[in-house]
C-alpha cells in the first residue's frame, strides 16, 4: 500500500516487510516488528545506502540472562543481527527496528 502525503511530505507505504516514508529530499525511513530468524528485510530498498539501525528488543530477557541484539551486516536491502546474552547464550528474540538512509 502506498499513500502520498503531498508534495512537501513525500510519500508513505508498508508491506509485509514493515513501514517507510520517503521524503522529498530523499531521506527514507523505515520501521517494523521482526520475529523470524536474523535477516530483516526492509519494506522498500534504499537506492543510494542505509545510514541508521536501532534495534529494540520486545522481550528484555530470559529468565536470568539479560539480553543484547546487534547488528551483523547492513546492506541496501536487508540488515542480519544476532542476539547474545550475558551467559554468552545465542538465539533470536523478537526485535522492533528502525532505519534510514537514502
Amino acid at each position: 500500500m502506498k499513500t502520498s502525503l503531498g508534495s512537501n511530505l513525500g510519500e508513505v507505504g508498508s508491506n509485509d516487510k514493515g513501514y517507510y516514508w520517503k521524503l522529498p529530499n530523499g531521506l527514507i525511513f523505515q520501521w517494523g516488528y521482526h520475529n523470524s530468524g536474523n535477516y530483516i528485510t526492509f519494506p522498500i530498498k534504499f537506492e543510494h545506502k542505509c545510514i541508521n539501525v536501532e534495534l529494540t528488543p520486545s522481550v528484555t530477557s530470559w529468565a536470568g540472562d539479560e539480553r543484547h541484539p546487534f547488528i551483523k551486516e547492513i546492506t541496501n536491502s536487508y540488515i542480519r543481527y544476532e542476539d547474545r546474552g550475558v551467559d554468552q547464550h545465542y538465539g533470536l528474540n523478537p526485535v522492533y527496528w528502525s532505519a534510514f538512509g537514502n
